[in-house]
């Protein structure tokens, strides 16, 4: 009897599995392409920052309100949270209660030496935007007040005197018709002069923004609105800052001015609806690959 002699090959337990070559390569050619069109599909959302009424201070109180300090480098400035009168002229809330701000001296290309700040830093790399309500107070015959955009560089030194200044930008109001608004970086010259004056003891709204054009750099303006019109434009390009940690500032150079309703945002990156649509696919083809 012939017994036929059956030849069996050796295993080769390295002998490329295709259906697994070919589901790997699969998922990284969907991988790549997600990512480069990730790259090119983001948006930008605001996120709010900061959201003040005062209405949690107290009235008279030389405390700031919680998440806020007042930075007094002259010495001879106070903060007080003041009875702002309730109604439709911007003071707003059920309190009626605003922020205050006095100064003694002026330091630095009318910088203010003395300014209430926002504790949480700004990323300026990133857009900014908002409004804010300001009354300035009839003190003397040179009432101003503003808002500063800094970087804290060295922390809130405006002026170099206890180190390398950052990069401040002075929006400052003013009822004084010689010198009118003006937009200061504390160089002798203001960026911006003669910009228009806005009246003592009545209320007005400002709307800021901050678009970054390359890295820290960028341009900032300042709107002044009546609650009816807007009444005059500050605004500068290509302005530099030294840190991308900044803040918010509001301040006097000479006189008394109050603040209310502070509202800002911050654009910051986020997937758009297409993203999301090709995240949800990618999972469903992924399921599908591993049922089969």
């Amino acid at each position: 009897m012939h017994t036929a002699m059956i030849e069996h090959s050796p295993l080769n337990f390295n002998q490329p599995k295709r259906g697994i070559i070919m589901h790997n390569s699969t998922l990284t050619a969907l991988f790549a392409t997600f990512t480069v069109f990730m790259l090119f599909s983001m948006s930008y959302g605001a996120v709010i920052v900061i959201n003040e009424n005062f209405e949690g201070a107290t009235a008279g109180s030389g405390t700031p309100p919680t998440g806020w300090s007042f930075i007094d480098e002259d010495g001879t400035s106070s903060y007080v949270t003041s009875a702002t009168g309730t109604g439709s002229d911007g003071a707003g809330g059920s309190s009626g209660l605003g922020g205050e701000v006095s100064a003694g001296t002026a330091v630095v290309g009318g910088i203010p030496a003395a300014y209430l700040v926002f504790n949480t830093a700004i990323d300026l790399t990133s857009g900014l935007s908002g409004t804010f309500d300001f009354q300035l107070l009839s003190v003397g015959s040179r009432d101003d007040g503003g808002i500063i955009l800094g970087d804290v560089a060295d922390g809130y030194d405006h002026d170099g005197s206890t180190g390398t200044a950052g990069e401040f930008l002075y929006a400052n109001l003013t009822e004084y018709a010689p010198n009118s608004s003006s937009l200061h970086n504390g160089a002798a010259t203001p960026l911006a002069s003669g910009q228009g004056i806005v009246n003592d003891t009545t209320w007005y709204r400002a709307t800021v923004t901050w678009t970054p054009t390359s890295g820290l750099t960028g341009d900032f303006s300042l709107t002044v609105n009546n609650f009816t019109s807007d009444l005059f434009t500050m605004a500068t390009t290509g302005f530099t800052f030294d840190s991308a940690n900044g803040f918010i500032g509001f301040g006097s150079v000479n006189d008394s001015i109050r603040f209310d309703n502070v509202i800002f945002s911050s654009e910051i990156p986020e997937p758009s609806t297409a993203i999301l649509a090709g995240l949800g696919l990618m999972g469903a083809c992924f399921r599908r690959r591993r049922r089969k």
